[in-house]
């Protein structure tokens, strides 16, 4: 599932930003991230944790067998469905 938000630059114009699952994100890429969308408390508290969450930077350091990812000076192995939880925006 693919969203995007809208941003309004110093123009005047708005400007869609492409936000798409971190699950769906290529190794070496970096991103921020939008939100989060985590249904249940436990998954919300292991969020919380990582240190995920929204306007947080994170890189994709590798995809498999596990999703390995950056947080801060930090790197957390993550299974496919807590990656489908995390909704990302490039960061340029």
């Amino acid at each position: 599932m693919k969203t995007a938000n809208v941003v309004q630059p110093v123009s005047g114009k708005n400007i869609e930003t492409p936000s798409t699952r971190l699950s769906e994100a290529r190794s070496g890429t970096r991103h921020k991230i939008a939100e989060l969308d985590a249904g249940n408390h436990d998954t919300i508290q292991k969020m919380i944790l990582m240190g995920a969450l929204p306007g947080k930077a994170v890189e994709v350091i590798q995809r498999f067998p596990a999703f390995l990812i950056g947080l801060g000076n930090s790197q957390f192995a993550i299974d496919r469905e807590l990656a489908d939880k995390i909704i990302v925006q490039p960061l340029g």
